[in-house]
């Protein structure tokens, strides 16, 4: 009597099978690619939001100069970006006198220098710039000297580059 070869007694993995897995594989590929994606997007365009909220306070200098003046706006260390006219005196709220909102982010943005906010740019009429750490209903102490550059982080990496002497501001790659 003759006997048929059992399916048991294969080895290897039929061309289904192996189909099915790289199907599989591919699914899972790219459910992963598009939160990456998604944060480097985010990265990106706050990043630009930032560099034109330190160009709003530039516009804004008058022979005092100007401010950038930065807090946590909530709890959970959002950021937010004012735009001053001068060197105003915050209030308990943050706010000083002619102060307007440049940028309200979800984001944690810090000075690398200085940590979390609150924290100040300075820039004189020139446009050079420095920065400083302040307290929330203190005034701004007078704006410290700033040689070369320092970089602003979002959520703890950093990601632009602020030169003292011109004010401009450069991608951290």
């Amino acid at each position: 009597m003759h006997t048929w070869p059992s399916r048991h007694a294969e080895k290897g993995a039929t061309l289904i099978e192996l189909a099915v897995l790289i199907g599989i594989l591919i699914v899972v590929l790219a459910a992963s690619v598009q939160p990456i994606a998604h944060a480097l997007g985010r990265r990106r365009s706050l990043t630009t939001a930032i560099s034109a909220a330190v160009h709003a306070s530039r516009s804004v200098a008058s022979a005092n100069g100007a401010t950038l003046l930065v807090e946590a706006s909530d709890a959970f260390g959002h950021t937010r970006f004012s735009a001053c006219p001068g060197r105003p005196s915050p209030s308990a709220s943050g706010f000083g006198e002619g102060c307007h909102i440049v940028l309200d982010t979800e984001a944690v943005v810090s000075l690398v220098a200085l940590g979390s906010a609150p924290w100040a740019i300075f820039f004189d009429p020139s446009g050079s710039a420095s920065a400083a750490a302040w307290k929330l209903g203190d005034a701004i102490a007078a704006e410290p000297t700033c040689s070369g550059s320092f970089a602003i982080a979002i959520d703890g990496a950093p990601a632009l580059s602020l030169d003292c002497a011109t004010g401009d501001t450069a991608v951290v790659p």
